[in-house]
C-alpha cells in the first residue's frame, strides 16, 4: 500500500499506541520505526552460541587423539579458544537482546509515541523541549551519534535510534524537524 505521493504508507500501529495517540489528539500516523526485535537478537545470539559449542565439542573430539606436542594440537587449541570466546560473546548478545525488550516509535502529525515492551510514552511536539545526541564510546564508534534522546517538558524521555541509509535517516529527520519547528532544541 502506498500514499498518493508514491511513498509507502506507514505501518499500522498497535491498538494501545493508536488509542494513546487518539486520546492525545495527535492526528494521523505518518511513520514508524521498530528497533531490532528481541526475538531476532536472541535467536542469532543463542543460536550462534550453540553452533560454537557444537564446533567446540567436535574440536575436542579431534584434539583428544593428537599428541600434545604436535603443531596441529596447538593450532586446534587456539581455534578452540576462539570458538569459546565467540560463543560466550554471542550468548551475551542474545541474552542482552532478550532482556532489552522491543522498542518502537510511532510518528504522528501532533507528536510521537514510544513503546518499550508494553510501556507507552507519548510526547506532543509542543511539549518536546530537547533532543540530546547519544554518542558511541566503544572503539570503532567513538563520537558517532547512535541515537537521540527526546526530552519532554514533563521530564519524560526516550531514545530515537539512528538508522541511516545512504547517509540520511528520514524518520529521524522528521522528528528533528518537528521538534525544531515547535521551539525545541536539537543539540
Amino acid at each position: 500500500m502506498s500514499t498518493a505521493a508514491g511513498r509507502p504508507a506507514p505501518p499500522v500501529p498497535p491498538q494501545d499506541v493508536t488509542e494513546t495517540a487518539a486520546r492525545l489528539g495527535f492526528g494521523e500516523p505518518r511513520d514508524a520505526r521498530q528497533d531490532a526485535s528481541p526475538r531476532v537478537s536472541g535467536g542469532i545470539g543463542c543460536g550462534g552460541a550453540i553452533v560454537c559449542l557444537l564446533l567446540l565439542i567436535g574440536l575436542a573430539a579431534i584434539t583428544s587423539h593428537l599428541s600434545i606436542f604436535s603443531w596441529a594440537y596447538s593450532l586446534l587449541h587456539a581455534v578452540g579458544i576462539g570458538l569459546l570466546i565467540a560463543g560466550a560473546s554471542l550468548a551475551i548478545f542474545g541474552f542482552r537482546g532478550l532482556a532489552g525488550g522491543s522498542r518502537s516509535n510511532f510518528l504522528y502529525a501532533g507528536g510521537i509515541v514510544h513503546r518499550h515492551r508494553s510501556k507507552i510514552t507519548a510526547v506532543a511536539w509542543r511539549d518536546a523541549v530537547r533532543m540530546r545526541p547519544v554518542r558511541g564510546k566503544q572503539r570503532g564508534s567513538e563520537g558517532k551519534v547512535l541515537a537521540y534522546v527526546l526530552q519532554a517538558r514533563d521530564g519524560a524521555s526516550f531514545p530515537v535510534v539512528v538508522a541511516a541509509k545512504d547517509g540520511r535517516d528520514p524518520f529521524l529527520d522528521q522528528v528533528i524537524d518537528a521538534v525544531r519547528s515547535n521551539g525545541g532544541v536539537v543539540e
